[in-house]
């Protein structure tokens, strides 16, 4: 259990959009270049871009979509064996 001081990937974070927004308006994309194939747990499909403020605001604001991205990378890639890596790990 995370000990966080709202429920994060839900409508509680809504107060937070616009100035996220703000945040990160001058950061400059770049689309990826196919060399590693990115399975999002945003979206729960193989990813192709672009990363940008959209994508991070839905990374923030919507369910996880953990279960059905292993299952993409194990059916679609043949991955095996996973690594997670999380901002407290």
């Amino acid at each position: 259990i995370l000990d966080v001081p709202c429920a994060y990937h839900s409508s509680q974070m809504d107060i937070i959009k616009d100035e996220f927004y703000q945040l990160l308006s001058d950061i400059q994309y770049t689309e990826p270049d196919g060399a590693v194939t990115f399975v999002s747990t945003t979206t729960g499909e193989i990813y192709h871009g672009p990363f940008d403020t959209n994508y991070f605001w839905n990374n923030i604001r919507n369910p996880v979509q953990f279960q059905k991205a292993l299952s993409i990378a194990k059916q679609q890639l043949l991955v095996d064996t996973v690594i997670e890596i999380g901002a407290t790990a």
